[in-house]
Parts: C-alpha cells; sequence; structure tokens
C-alpha cells in the first residue's frame, strides 16, 4: 500500500481506528490499558486482528490497514 493510511470512525460509545505504520495496534492498546500509565478501568480484548479497549460501555477499536 502506498502513502499513509489513518481513518477514525464511528459515533457515540463506539469508535474504530485503522492506521498503517507505527505504533502497532497491539501496542497501543497495551499502552491504553496498562496497570499503572493507561486509562484506569479500560479493559483489553483482542477480535481477530483487531484490539478492543473499553470501559464502561464505550468502545475503541484498534487495527491496522491491510491492503
Amino acid at each position: 500500500m502506498d502513502g499513509a493510511v489513518r481513518q477514525l470512525w464511528g459515533s457515540g460509545d463506539s469508535w474504530a481506528l485503522r492506521w498503517n505504520g507505527f505504533p502497532e495496534p497491539h501496542d497501543l492498546a497495551i499502552a491504553l490499558t496498562h496497570r499503572e500509565v493507561g486509562i484506569k478501568g479500560a479493559r483489553l480484548t483482542r477480535h481477530g486482528d483487531a484490539f478492543r479497549v473499553t470501559l464502561g460501555t464505550a468502545s475503541l477499536e484498534l487495527s491496522d490497514e491491510k491492503g
């Protein structure tokens, strides 16, 4: 795939972020949910190739753009 890809879409409390390059989705998901430096109460689950960070009813799905 040529060029940078960055997509953010969603509504309400359900959002998805997809991009190519760094950081890797797993690394960002780990940082957001880390017990010491992440968002307090945030949880991480994996759904196929994507990682979902949830906090209460809100969710952010992180994945890389595959060409």
